[in-house]
This record gives structure tokens, sequence and C-alpha cells, in this order.
């Protein structure tokens, strides 16, 4: 697509939008869940998804994503309701520097597995420091090195008031950082392995704790940071134990414990991501991985492990029975009844009828919903959808 033919308020004049949309690596699968679900504030959060193994970026169906891929290069404005398009988007690409960099993982250090090698006690922090990794790739790829520096509203004027995603960190905060930490600077290939090292264990070499007593904008920041490293590292040992050997496994108190990262190949493999991440926010290269993960060879849910449905995709697996669903934990059941809502078309759902989901979560009774739904549409759901998702919020 050449730049006349896109609009001067389409978000693909945004680069890394744009890049999303040429990588040849990556596919935009609309799921069947409905997002009228979540904008409406029903169910435990966004359902669409995520497994980066795929080479898929998951958006809700009726989503102001999936109106928008009808002509991504006309004017953005028409569906940006509450801002809600630039956010779906902007985490699409958040997705995709997923994607990307699981796709440079496999291809730099084939040896780990990455996605493919049963995950077992001896590779398990293996695992998890590759997740991280890319969790680096992502934010600091479009918050850190792209976002921080623009205004949002230059680049696409759409009237949006977003300014970033997943951090508080903006290039105007600094001067102040430099005041506590004269070396600072964001927008440099090193500060890359900087962040990767910090989600790994929570110390950002240059701050201490006094200075994010004495400075309201350092603490805002890296306060959040210390708690999304925190966050990402409990999550993906979930999601890993899930899918690994039955005897992985590790008290909620120790998912959340820091990664050793110095080990072979990660100051490898964290160079030369960075440098490819660099050149790509930077220069506009894509930097396309030829390395895709075989879908017959990617991680998938070991049968008879104990059901979790905030790693396993409702539109694939099929319902579960009434008595499977009340030995559900709690939390497993909040996301099984969310994905069964999103299931539904939102339109033409009898809005006197939404009490029962209610209902279901607070007798815990999968069965109620069974019997009174059945006829009710549901929307499609695409055949590239993983049995394998990824849903925590």
């Amino acid at each position: 697509m050449q730049p006349d033919d896109i609009d001067s308020e389409s978000l693909l004049n945004i680069p890394l939008v744009k890049q999303m949309l040429d990588d040849p690596t990556v596919d935009i699968v609309v799921r069947g869940i409905d997002a009228n679900w979540h904008y409406v504030g029903l169910g435990p959060g966004k359902l669409s998804g995520f497994n980066p193994f795929t080479g898929c970026i998951f958006v809700g169906k009726n989503s102001f994503a999936e109106k928008w891929l009808l002509n991504p290069a006309g004017s953005a404005r028409e569906l940006n309701f509450k801002d809600r398009l630039v956010s779906e988007i902007l985490f699409a690409v958040h997705d995709y520097l997923h994607v990307w960099a699981y796709n440079w993982i496999a291809e730099l250090a084939p040896e780990i597995g990455f996605g493919t090698k049963p995950i077992t006690l001896q590779n398990f922090e293996d695992m998890v420091f590759c997740h991280i990794l890319t969790e680096a790739v992502a934010t600091v790829g479009l918050d850190y090195w792209y976002l921080s520096r623009i205004n949002l509203n230059e680049i696409a004027p759409i009237g949006t008031g977003q300014q970033s995603l997943t951090i508080a960190y903006q290039e105007s905060h600094g001067q102040e950082c430099r005041r506590f930490f004269p070396d600072f600077d964001v927008q440099q290939r090193a500060f890359f392995g900087s962040i990767v090292k910090f989600y790994c264990d929570g110390i950002f070499n240059g701050f201490d704790a006094e200075d994010l007593l004495r400075s309201p904008v350092i603490h805002r920041w890296l306060d959040h940071e210390l708690t999304y490293g925190k966050m990402q590292r409990r999550y993906c040992r979930e999601w890993f134990s899930f899918l690994g050997e039955p005897k992985i496994g590790a008290a909620k108190s120790q998912l959340d414990r820091p990664i050793d990262y110095h080990k072979e190949p990660y100051d490898r493999l964290i160079d030369h991501i960075g440098e490819l991440l660099w050149d790509k926010v930077n220069n506009g290269h894509i930097h396309s991985c030829k390395s895709a993960f075989d879908p017959a060879k990617i991680w998938q849910p070991i049968q008879n492990r104990k059901a979790k449905y905030q790693f396993l995709n409702l539109n694939k697996i099929g319902l579960p029975t009434a008595k499977q669903a009340r030995q559900l934990t709690d939390e497993s059941f909040n996301y099984l009844i969310g994905q069964f809502v999103g299931q539904f078309d939102y339109a033409l759902f009898p809005k006197e009828a939404i009490p029962i989901f209610d209902l279901m979560l607070e007798r815990k009774d999968f069965a109620l919903g069974l019997s009174l739904f059945d006829s009710f549409k549901r929307v499609d759901c695409d055949d590239r959808e993983p049995a394998n998702l990824f849903l925590y919020n």
C-alpha cells in the first residue's frame, strides 16, 4: 500500500501499525467473542486472547478493530468512540511485537525449543525468560521507543487522547529522571537490555528506593513497571506450568520470583533482538523472520489436565458438563462464564436474560445457562483459533 493511498486520519500513519499489516508472517484473526460484552462491562475483561506461537493476533467479533480492518487506509475518526479503536489497535501492535520476537527467538536459539520442546523442570525457566524477553520487546518497541516521544494525535489527527499503552513514562520525564540518574537515556539500544533485566529481577540499576520517594514521576513510572514485571512472571509461569509436565508447579507466592538471566544464550538473544528492534522502530525495517512455528508442533493443552479456562479456548474445546464446571476453581469458572457469555451475539441477545449470567456465577451453576440459552444465536468462530489461549488481562 503506497502512502498516497493512506488518508491523513488513518492509523496506518503509525509506522508499527503499517508494519503489522505488511508483515507476511502475521495474521489478524477475528475471534468468535463478541466485543460488545466487554464494552458494556460484562465478563472478566477483554477476551480476544493471546498466543504468539500461532503467528496470529486476535481481535473480538463486532469490535472497532474488526470494522477498521475493512478499510485500514481510510479515516479512523468515526470508529474511535471513546478511543476504543486506538486502544485496540495499539494492543494489536503490542501482540504483533510479541509474535515477531517469538519467531526471532526460535530462529536465533533453536536449541531452547521455545514453543515446541516439551516443558520440563530442566527447561522451564528458559521458557519463562524467553517470554519475558518478548514482553520487553513489545513494551520497549511500542511504548518507550515510539509512543513516549511522539504526539499520537499529530501522527493520526482523529482527536485521540491516547498517549501510551502499558507504561507511565513519557520523554518529557527524561530530565526529571536524569536528576537522579545522570546517564539515563531511553532512546538508545542499551535501554532494551535494562528493561529485560528489570522485568526479570525487579532491579533498575541507576535508581534506588529513595529516588522514588523524592520524585512522584519516577515513583509512578517504576512502581507500575515493577508490578507489571512481577505480574508477567506470574502469568507466564502459570501458563507454561499448565502446558508442561504435570509435576511442574510452584506455590502462588513463588510464581513471581526473579528470573536468573545470567545464562547462555540469554545475553546473545538480548543483544541481537534489541538491535533488530531498534532498527525496526527507528528505521522502519520490518525484519520479518522466516522462522514461523509449525501449528502441528507448538504446545498444546495436555489431555486429562485439570481445566483452566484462563488458558483454554471454549470455542475450540467445547462446553464442559455441569459437573465438570462445578469442579473448577472460582477463577477458572469466571473465565468459563466470561467466554460463554462472549459467544453470544450481543445485539440479538435478550437483555432481560443478562442477569442469568450473574446467577450462574453466584451459584456456580453452568447448567443454568446451558438449558436457557441453547437456542440463542452465537457469533461465528474462526477456524484458525487455537485450543490454547492466554486470556488473562
